[in-house]
């Protein structure tokens, strides 16, 4: 697969970078959404010990590639990686579809424990500069099934959707035909005050 993931990457030289690079030369290029994530997600684990301390800072990395690697192959574009929002100081966005009514964040999370909390926050920060925001948790572990729970009975109020990418499921899947219907484009630049001016 010809990964434009990696184009976001700092350094061609980081282990990142390189790890991931080898994962995507493996994946079939043939594969979308959901079995293109758990193709090289099932490559990165077979090779790499998840409780290793030189890997454990690899996995989230690895997800987020695979994740925007499935929605730019759907045809979901432009994709903002590691995005600010002006209005919105201190907080990072894994990844960010800017459509001006329904932008979309997705938050990738390899292990939960206490940092679905994170997205939680971010989601409900985004909500209160764009009321339409639609906030995805996605994660490769069982136990975001009891936070999606969580959303659907309003215990968690800053997300949308938390998607479990497992075999089987085609959550993802679904939310990406969704996002299909979005107008996805560039956020312009804000004029942060406009008006008659005396100088």
């Amino acid at each position: 697969m010809d990964s434009k993931a990696l184009s976001l990457s700092r350094s061609s030289t980081s282990r990142a970078h390189r790890v991931y690079a080898d994962i995507a030369r493996r994946i079939d290029p043939e594969l979308r959404g959901s079995e293109l994530v758990l193709a090289g997600w099932k490559i990165f684990n077979d090779e790499n010990e998840r409780d290793d301390q030189a890997t454990r800072p690899l996995t989230g990395r690895i997800l987020e590639y695979l994740v925007i690697d499935a929605l730019w192959y759907q045809g979901i574009r432009p994709i903002y990686y590691q995005a600010k929002v002006t209005q919105i100081p201190l907080t990072v966005y894994d990844i960010f579809v800017y459509d001006p009514r329904t932008p979309v964040t997705i938050s990738c999370k390899a292990s939960l424990g206490e940092r679905w909390k994170q997205a939680d926050l971010e989601g409900t920060a985004l909500r209160q500069v764009y009321r339409g925001a639609y906030n995805i948790l996605l994660t490769t572990h069982p136990d975001g099934h009891k936070r999606q729970q969580e959303i659907e009975d309003r215990t968690i109020v800053g997300l949308d959707r938390c998607i479990v990418i497992e075999p089987g499921s085609t959550a993802f899947d679904d939310v990406l035909k969704w996002m299909m219907t979005l107008d996805p484009q560039e956020a312009q630049p804000v004029v942060p005050v406009s008006g008659a001016v005396l100088l």
